[in-house]
C-alpha cells in the first residue's frame, strides 16, 4: 500500500511552536514512506509520527527531512537503523518496540537529546 495524498494531507498540522509542520501517520498500516516527499515540502516538516505501522526499514527517503526535530518510529518492524545521517536537527527519536539488531551512523545525530529504545539486541557500526 502506497501512501495516498488524502491520508497525508488530513494528518498534517501546523505547529505553533516551530512554525513548521507536524505529520501524524501513526496506526495507518504504512509499509513504506518512499513516496511521502511527493505530498509535502520536506524542509518544512519538523515532527513526524510513524509509530504503530508496518515499516521494516528506514528508507533513504528520510534524508530529505533534514529539518526534522522529532521522529517516532516505535512499534514497527525495523531491524536495522540506517539512513538517518542527514537528520542533523533531530532532537527526539523513539525506536522502542522494534526488533533492532543493528544501528548505523547514529553518532552523526549531534542534536539528538532524547533516544527512546527498549530491549534491543544491538550491534553498532
Amino acid at each position: 500500500m502506497k501512501l495516498r495524498a488524502n491520508v497525508v494531507k488530513s494528518s498534517l498540522k501546523k505547529d505553533r511552536d516551530t512554525n513548521g509542520w507536524s505529520l501524524d501517520l501513526h496506526m495507518k498500516e504504512i509499509p513504506s514512506i518512499e513516496n511521502l516527499p511527493d505530498f509535502l515540502t520536506a524542509s518544512e516538516l519538523f515532527n513526524l509520527d510513524l509509530s504503530y505501522n508496518y515499516l521494516k526499514q528506514i528508507e533513504p527517503t528520510f534524508s530529505v527531512f533534514s529539518n526534522l526535530k522529532w521522529l517516532d518510529l516505535s512499534a514497527n518492524h525495523i531491524k536495522w537503523i540506517e539512513n538517518l545521517d542527514y537528520l542533523y536537527n533531530l532532537e527526539f527519536l523513539n525506536l522502542s518496540t522494534n526488533s533492532i539488531s543493528q544501528i548505523d551512523n547514529l553518532f552523526s545525530l549531534s542534536s539528538l537529546t532524547v533516544l527512546v529504545t527498549i530491549s534491543i539486541n544491538l550491534f553498532i557500526l
